[in-house]
């Protein structure tokens, strides 16, 4: 968790000063008060007997980023209707038409590079990975519902 932006308990929105993030992960209360131990998860999280915490996860995606995904899913848009203005690169090397010759870029070529063959989303990857470093990705849903371990036996 990157912050905590509001808590709101029986429909009461609690004051910043009543609680605080501890390691970015345990809300902590500092008021005196307790945490519920129930929630009525069939009510609105403005009725008596719930509780709600709205919080941001991770870092903000930087203006180049939200570009570079505008970009790319126009382009996916294009591709998957059949516009022929999709600017992806495409498998043609060469194009001859009534004497003017146009070379294309390999996309293989492209990839192979991590790359994507866009202007704004491969400024953004060269930007923001210099070095082209891997690794998996990753996603969270925070509409999931998380998994648990039991770590101990009474």
């Amino acid at each position: 968790m990157t912050s905590v932006d509001q808590v709101k308990i029986d429909g009461v929105v609690l004051p910043t000063t009543s609680y605080r993030l501890d390691d970015f992960r345990v809300l902590t209360r500092i008021d005196g008060g307790v945490w519920p131990l129930c929630n009525e998860l069939n009510l609105a999280d403005t009725e008596v007997g719930t509780w709600s915490v709205t919080a941001t996860y991770g870092a903000t995606v930087p203006t180049l980023g939200q570009l570079a995904v505008g970009e790319l899913m126009c382009e996916l848009v294009n591709l998957l209707t059949g516009n022929k203005a999709c600017s992806l690169p495409t498998p043609v090397q060469t194009l001859v038409r009534q004497g003017v010759t146009m070379n294309f870029i390999d996309p293989n070529t492209v990839f192979e590079h991590g790359r994507v063959g866009l202007y704004l989303s491969d400024l953004f990857i060269q930007t923001y990975n210099p070095n082209a470093l891997q690794a998996a990705a990753q996603v969270f849903d925070v509409d999931r519902v998380s998994s648990f371990r039991i770590t101990g036996t009474a």
